[in-house]
């Protein structure tokens, strides 16, 4: 397996349910392994040095601040996984490693979902089961529904790039996507399709397109109304009447709050990687909106963009945002755009900014564009 293979591997492996934390130093070794072997290099434009730079400077200042061995953990652990992904060149770099990752993740969902027609054990492997009403949604070896959801949409996105192959597996994994019933999925998928339409079809096939998916969605509707009216539509009067239970919308307007705190007393270089968590419990009056949907408080900020002005302040996010725009300038095409899409919306919903799966779209834009650089074929948009 080469690297990209590899570093995949792991970034999917981080959502399951038999995940240990422990996989992902396993990246070490084998960063140096394919160092030494010539397999791979790394490659430092200017946007990502000034990135890391101030990121490394917002570090220093975290430690600091702080002096247990917890704290340290934390402090590298994102500059840990960003050195990792971003900043690597895989030379041995093929999709089809990828793809070939992604059929058995999906053939094997495949398998359990037959399974659990007789097996209820694995029925309740891969359902998670809310209320009374035994509603259900697909979460199948991953830590919860919505993980599953954001996934796949991720496969989809890879799978595009050779579509004419892959189309039954994309149309398996959106079904897949269907039944986690994840606003966060949905949000991608449509995004993804909607992009797609304007970029990539003529108006017929975008019509094709469009009759295909809606006949999908009716009898995903007509199937499970039940479940649609659980999860929809009493979740949407829950929004309305601004009750806690079955709404959502706090966990879109809370990261704002933190934002608004750290920028007010600490602009330039924020709290430090990993401290957000204590800083939330030991100071809850300035987040009130930091609850979930019982009412409970929480200190998990659901928005990567406020983990980024938190670990660092303005400074850190501004550079981020450079090295985003130099992404989208250097590396980005009429393939890849949509996964680039995919990096500027996942974070309004989700604070694993850390995690090896977003880094990892940072690693494959630049990786896949530095393949069609290498064959002259690069189709700039």
């Amino acid at each position: 397996m080469n690297y990209t293979g590899f570093l995949f591997f792991i970034a999917i492996f981080n959502f399951t349910k038999i995940f240990n934390p422990l996989a992902e130093i396993m990246l070490l070794p084998v960063l140096f392994y394919y160092l030494f072997r010539n397999k791979i290099r790394i490659s430092v434009i200017k946007s990502e040095f000034l990135f890391l730079f101030v990121l490394f400077i917002s570090i220093g200042v975290n430690i600091l601040r702080h002096s247990s061995i917890t704290d340290y953990f934390s402090t590298f652990h994102f500059p840990y996984l960003l050195f990792f992904s971003i900043i690597i060149i895989d030379k041995k770099f093929d999709i089809k490693k990828m793809i070939s990752i992604i059929k058995i993740f999906t053939w094997m969902h495949v398998f359990l979902l037959i399974s659990s027609l007789v097996s209820s054990g694995i029925f309740n492997l891969i359902f998670k089961i809310r209320g009374a009403s035994n509603s259900f949604r697909l979460e199948g070896l991953f830590n919860e529904p919505a993980w599953m959801g954001i996934v796949v949409v991720f496969f989809i996105l890879i799978l595009h790039l050779d579509k004419k192959r892959n189309l039954f597996l994309i149309i398996i994994n959106t079904l897949f996507c269907l039944f986690t019933f994840s606003g966060t999925a949905y949000v991608l998928l449509f995004t993804f399709a909607l992009s797609y339409v304007f970029i990539k079809l003529s108006f017929k096939r975008a019509l094709k397109y469009g009759i295909f998916f809606s006949i999908l969605f009716l009898l995903f509707v007509y199937f499970k109304l039940d479940l649609v009216r659980l999860l929809i539509i009493r979740r949407a009067k829950g929004l309305i009447s601004g009750d806690y239970d079955f709404s959502t919308i706090l966990r879109f307007i809370a990261p704002y709050q933190v934002i608004y705190h750290i920028l007010k007393y600490y602009p330039v270089f924020g709290i430090g990687s990993g401290a957000i968590q204590n800083y939330i419990m030991n100071n809850p009056q300035y987040f009130s909106l930091l609850k979930i949907w019982t009412g409970e408080r929480t200190t998990n900020v659901n928005n990567s963009y406020a983990n980024i002005i938190t670990t660092g302040g303005f400074s850190l996010f501004i550079s981020y945002i450079i090295m985003v725009a130099n992404y989208f300038k250097k590396y980005v095409n009429k393939e890849t755009i949509f996964i680039f899409i995919f990096i500027i919306i996942f974070p309004f919903f989700s604070g694993k900014l850390a995690h090896p799966f977003f880094c990892f779209m940072f690693f494959f834009i630049k990786n896949y564009s530095h393949r069609f650089r290498k064959n002259d074929i690069k189709e700039k948009l």
